[in-house]
């Protein structure tokens, strides 16, 4: 395959620092409610990612702000900014620092510190190393994708009949999608 011809030509694994292109990533949640599915995303987030010669060794740390969530319904949207879910006027930012990546099969489980509500808990997401490829400018690109879940109850968000039934799933899936250009 020509260089000249694909416009995007993938590499092998590439070290260096990686900033995010927000208008091709995203971080999405998906949670059970009462009579179906509630499916979220957020607008406003960054992620550094520095990938080493040892892909192990590599890190991201990663931030939110949790008033931009979107869940396509205003009301519910401003329900989850306030006191009951997740209090952006107290912690106006969720951050996500790795602590560990692990070779498991073709993709690799991703360790880190996640601090939403001024809680910090251990999470674990499976990650998979989509692409590393260059464009016809000669800049370097890489794509990941993070799933996961989370506990509410473990960052101290409860809600009504939490003991009596199920109004709010406690498990919230998690997908991210990072599209990163590398800055050296």
């Amino acid at each position: 395959m020509s260089t000249t011809s694909d416009p995007f030509r993938p590499l092998s694994h590439q070290p260096g620092i990686w900033t995010l292109d927000p208008s091709r990533s995203r971080v999405e949640f998906t949670l059970r409610q009462l009579f179906g599915k509630v499916r979220g995303h957020f607008v406003d987030f960054e992620a550094a990612i520095v990938t080493r010669d040892d892909i192990t060794a590599s890190t991201v740390h990663a931030r939110l702000v949790p008033a931009s969530v979107n869940t396509g319904n205003e009301k519910r949207d401003a329900h989850l900014r306030g006191p009951d879910f997740l209090k952006v006027q107290d912690h106006p930012i969720v951050s996500y620092t790795s602590t560990s990546l692990e070779r498991s099969g073709d993709s690799y489980v991703l360790t880190g510190d996640l601090a939403i509500r001024g809680a910090t808990r251990v999470v674990q997401l499976d990650l998979v190393l989509n692409e590393f490829g260059t464009d016809r400018a000669g800049q370097a690109h890489a794509t990941f994708t993070a799933s996961g879940h989370i506990s509410r109850r473990a960052f101290g968000v409860t809600v009504p009949m939490d003991g009596g039934g199920v109004v709010i799933s406690d498990r919230i899936k998690l997908r991210v999608e990072l599209h990163a250009v590398r800055q050296n």
